[in-house]
């Protein structure tokens, strides 16, 4: 079983790459497959599960496919049919939200490809009819093996998105105080212009007042009263 980085299926994790960083928004690009020297014989997972260890049996768990059925709305097929390879994404945060590390095992069935009432015929929506028909699937399976991937580590929610809400709350602060410096300007200019324009009405009175003593001091030096 294989997890790999995009939607692609071209490059799957490695050891190299544990744990590997998920955001609780990014997709789990799942593969599982069978490497047999017969054509005829195919894949399915009976069960799958999360856990926060590397016990495939640990608890609590988060069962997201049971009886070959899919239990998490998020899955996604991009393989359909009875064959030797199985692809499917989810969303990490259904397991990562409560966990840190969280290892995914999946229960593998191996069926004939003409087998038709085996697990690997059954749809993967699993309708009423086809679980009604569970009990009378075909024992018929070549074998089952448990495999697991992990760990998986729950990262920052995406560095790019945490610097670019903090950015935005930078600018939003930046903005704030630069209005606020703006407002404040503006009254102050305003008390400015006011304590000018009422320093020139004075000054202009002192200087009418002035005209008119002298003027009172003339008419008396003339002899008028």
């Amino acid at each position: 079983m294989d997890v790999f980085n995009s939607i692609n299926y071209r490059q799957p994790y490695t050891s190299q790459d544990y744990p590997v960083l998920k955001s609780l928004s990014d997709n789990l690009y799942i593969q599982y497959s069978i490497n047999a020297s017969k054509s005829d014989l195919v894949v399915r997972a009976e069960t799958c599960r999360a856990t926060p260890t590397n016990r495939p049996y640990d608890t609590p768990q988060y069962v997201f496919i049971a009886d070959g059925c899919d239990k998490d709305e998020t899955i996604r097929h991009y393989s359909y049919g009875m064959s030797s390879v199985q692809r499917f994404s989810m969303q990490a945060f259904r397991f990562l939200s409560d966990h840190r590390f969280v290892y995914l095992h999946c229960d593998l069935v191996v069926c004939h490809r003409y087998d038709y009432n085996s697990t690997c015929a059954r749809s993967t929506s699993c309708s009423r009819r086809y679980r009604r028909d569970v009990d009378q699937q075909s024992e018929d399976v070549s074998g089952m093996y448990a495999l697991s991937f992990g760990p998986v580590m729950k990262g920052k929610e995406s560095a790019d998105k945490s610097a670019g809400a903090h950015s935005e709350a930078s600018n939003t602060t930046l903005i704030g105080s630069l209005n606020g410096f703006g407002c404040l300007s503006v009254v102050l200019i305003g008390a400015l212009l006011f304590m000018i324009q009422r320093s020139r009405r004075r000054r202009s009175d002192q200087t009418q007042t002035g005209v008119e003593n002298k003027g009172e001091l003339s008419m008396q030096n003339l002899g008028y009263t």
